[in-house]
């Protein structure tokens, strides 16, 4: 259950990732190559989404940008301001 009150803790995405990288022995680069060769078809082509088995990834500029939750329905007006959201 996540809290939501004012003295919640926050956790950053950094703090996150490093926990899983030291302490869940992930190793997080070989994760990031996956996700790009899986991606680098479609960025050349120009898409801005990319599926990967279940996984769909966001994509600018030749960059992942975000990954939609599994099952997530999104319109092509909202994966536009969701891409542009997540690059800046």
């Amino acid at each position: 259950m996540t809290d939501t009150s004012d003295n919640a803790v926050k956790v950053s995405d950094r703090a996150l990732l490093r926990f899983l990288e030291h302490h869940r022995d992930i190793d997080v680069e070989q994760v990031r190559q996956q996700i790009a060769t899986s991606c680098k078809r479609g960025a050349q082509a120009g898409a801005p989404v990319v599926r990967v088995g279940k996984a769909r990834f966001l994509l600018r500029d030749h960059e992942v940008v975000g990954c939609l939750r599994k099952g997530a329905r999104v319109t092509y007006q909202a994966m536009d301001r969701l891409i542009r959201e997540a690059g800046s």
